[in-house]
């Protein structure tokens, strides 16, 4: 099994319906992680995430927009660990009060 695909299934393994609520399509594997489109409440246009493993065995998260052959950097979170992937990601992704407490709580 690839890394990308062990991320999806931790993502699945923590909340089996986390892909659905944020409108996941387009599943790309790499070397390291795994890339898709969303469409949430927050991304509506053309954006993507990101997640891929880095040296510290922990992952980095990458909210992004393709626009022609660039690609925008909207948000980021790095040195996540696999049981706060669904909670990292959703703080990210989707429009909720309390993003800043987590996010601060996350990088203190």
């Amino acid at each position: 099994m690839n890394i990308g695909q062990t991320i999806i299934n931790q993502i699945i393994a923590l909340d089996r319906y986390a892909l659905m609520a944020w409108g996941v399509t387009e599943i790309s594997y790499f070397e390291d992680g795994v890339q898709f489109r969303i469409h949430t409440t927050k991304y509506q246009d053309n954006e993507q995430v990101k997640i891929t493993l880095n040296h510290s065995d922990t992952y980095d998260i990458e909210v992004i927009r393709v626009e022609g052959n660039k690609i925008i950097k909207l948000d980021e979170l790095n040195d996540i660990y696999n049981d706060m992937l669904v909670e990292c990601l959703d703080s990210l992704i989707e429009m909720k009060e309390g993003k800043e407490i987590l996010l601060k709580s996350i990088h203190y």
